[in-house]
């Protein structure tokens, strides 16, 4: 016993079952829908070819835009810690940088020089030639100071016309002529700077007290005269 399709089949394809039992005005009024079907399958077709294309490229202007947020927020953070000025590490960077130093398992076993340099002048540099002569002269100090130290040694600007140095493994015993050596070169440069230097773990164990050690010692030099240096006691 055969089954009925027509009560199973959309309305067109189950006319087209009984097509036998049709007018030729029917036939071909189904013909004309079965072919209009036919044309708007191909139509959606090309819709979601359009759509899954669309989404292709979607999806590769997300992944851009994530990796230049990525990229974003990595510039942001390193100019964080750049002073912009003198191309540096600024005092925040300079926080980091220290406190894993002084914080290392062995950092006991290594002594170290905190020298605050400044800048001698520097503000009458500004007064009589103008802030652009200042900031060549900041820009020069930390050009010629980077090209004298040492692989582990620490260069930021503080602030203003300060510059911090740590100077790694450096102790009272051979940090003089170390000292003299970074003088003399800002010299050749046409410039002057005034140094106090405090040591770890001698003056200090973190940051502060080796700030305000070497900032005491820096307050005698330039009392001294300027263009000199002077440790802590």
């Amino acid at each position: 016993m055969g089954t009925n399709l027509s009560g199973v089949l959309p309305l067109p394809l189950a006319k087209v079952y009984h097509m036998g039992d049709m007018s030729e005005r029917s036939k071909a009024e189904l013909l004309v829908e079965i072919d209009r079907l036919r044309k708007h399958v191909t139509d959606l077709e090309t819709v979601i070819r359009l759509l899954e294309d669309e989404n292709a490229e979607l999806t590769k202007i997300q992944a851009w835009l994530q990796e230049e947020a990525h990229l974003l927020v990595e510039e942001s953070q390193a100019l964080a810690l750049v002073d912009p000025l003198t191309d540096i590490p600024n005092r925040r960077a300079l926080h980091g940088l220290l406190h894993r130093r002084l914080n290392a398992p062995d950092a006991d076993k290594t002594p170290l020089a905190y020298a605050i340099l400044d800048l001698d002048d520097l503000k009458q540099i500004n007064d009589s030639d103008g802030h652009t002569k200042g900031d060549t002269a900041l820009k020069k100090c930390a050009d010629t100071l980077r090209k004298l130290l040492h692989d582990g040694d620490i260069l930021a600007r503080y602030g203003g016309d300060e510059f911090v140095l740590v100077l790694d493994g450096a102790d009272r015993s051979n940090v003089t002529e170390e000292i003299q050596r970074l003088l003399e070169a800002l010299r050749q440069e046409g410039l002057k700077a005034s140094i106090g230097v405090a040591f770890f773990p001698e003056n200090g164990i973190d940051e502060a007290t080796l700030f305000n050690a070497a900032d005491a010692a820096l307050y005698e030099a330039k009392n001294g005269g300027k263009d000199s240096f002077g440790f802590s006691v």
